[in-house]
């Protein structure tokens, strides 16, 4: 299933472009373009190879980061059929010395100065698909190691000997910079960075120093779906209501984002009431009007409660609308749902008008 790339949800009106027409200057950003090809005569789930056999991905070190290659059948990547995998501490056995790893690939074309650009990458510490994901667990589980990924950018390419710290200082921490998380537990990574100019090469891993990491915080982080876009905050505008009768005779594009206005859940909870389904079945009969479109469903909540109770809450709404719609027979391979919690208000939260405007789900275009 290949989800839309959003370095940020991007509210659009008709006569403006979606911001995924934006170009993201990661090449490859999936990995998908390798040479690690999962064989179906092998065994297990996925192929396991070193970095750079994924086009354009090297490692700036001498540890050796991989990137998985799965199955058909098997969705654990966050879009696509590979992602890659890097360690953000390991200590060696014989000398006791914590370790690096790091991928680092050439951007399309170099930043320019004084511009301002949105980074996004999507990770994971699931490595295995099962079901009763406790979301609000994960959050708070990876919220830890989450935080000690940073991003470096620089003019040259970086190549060192070892397997240890990169010295240079990151432009990029993604310090609780963690706005959702989606239905296989794959949370996205957003920040801002204004460039100096002429940077070409982006660095991703670990660059606190190893006194500040201990040996407890050794961890694994799955990574998938990195960008970078120029920023377009400036252009943004209010997300468009959704309305049936305007959207089923115009051409629906990749990242319009719209509305779900009348969609009501209980208290503290993401059961649907049924005053909601008008709406619903709004949408049920869009779907079945443009049977090659494929959406998917973002939960928003407001401020009120902790980040993790609320990113729960906003994915388990967003799950119960995709369930509605598969039971009225909307097929799941049209489907997919995130929720982002109360990091993405469309306004300010300290009025009860304001917290009614961002308790909201939104429908995205993915295909």
């Amino acid at each position: 299933m290949k989800l839309v790339n959003f370095a940020i949800l991007l509210s659009l009106s008709l006569n403006v472009l979606p911001a995924c027409y934006c170009q993201n200057l990661v090449p490859n950003s999936s990995f998908e373009i390798n040479n690690c090809k999962y064989d179906s005569s092998e065994k297990g789930k996925a192929k396991k190879c070193n970095i750079d056999i994924a086009t354009y991905w090297t490692t700036p070190t001498e540890a050796k980061p991989i990137i998985y290659s799965f199955r058909d059948s098997i969705n654990i990547s966050k879009s696509g059929l590979a992602c890659a995998l890097i360690y953000l501490n390991t200590w060696n056995k014989d000398d006791g010395k914590c370790e690096r790893e790091y991928i680092q690939v050439p951007l399309k074309e170099k930043l320019k100065s004084n511009n301002t650009y949105e980074i996004s990458i999507h990770v994971s510490i699931i490595k295995t698909l099962h079901d009763g994901i406790d979301f609000e667990e994960i959050y708070e589980r990876s919220t830890m190691k989450i935080n000690q990924l940073a991003c470096l950018l620089t003019e040259n390419k970086i190549r060192e000997e070892g397997n240890g710290l990169i010295l240079a200082k990151p432009q990029i921490n993604f310090v609780n910079t963690a706005t959702g998380i989606d239905e296989h537990g794959w949370i996205q990574l957003t920040s801002k960075y204004t460039s100096k100019g002429n940077e070409k090469y982006l660095i991703v891993g670990n660059f606190n120093n190893c006194k500040t990491n201990s040996q407890s915080l050794s961890a694994s982080i799955l990574i998938d779906d990195v960008s970078i876009m120029k920023s377009l905050s400036n252009n943004i505008q209010k997300a468009e209501i959704f309305d049936l009768s305007k959207l089923m005779n115009r051409n629906l594009y990749v990242g319009e984002s719209f509305v779900l206005s009348n969609v009501y859940f209980d208290f503290a909870s993401e059961k649907l009431q049924q005053n909601s389904f008008t709406k619903l079945n709004n949408v049920i009969k869009l779907l079945e009007l443009k049977p090659e479109l494929k959406i998917e469903i973002i939960g928003h909540t407001d401020s009120i409660g902790t980040m993790a109770f609320n990113t729960k809450l906003s994915i388990l709404r967003a799950r119960s609308i995709v369930q509605y719609l598969v039971q009225h027979g909307i097929l799941t391979n049209r489907l997919g749902y995130s929720g982002f919690g109360s990091s993405q208000p469309l306004t300010d939260n300290e009025t009860d008008e304001g917290r009614i405007k961002n308790r909201r789900v939104e429908l995205i275009v993915k295909k």
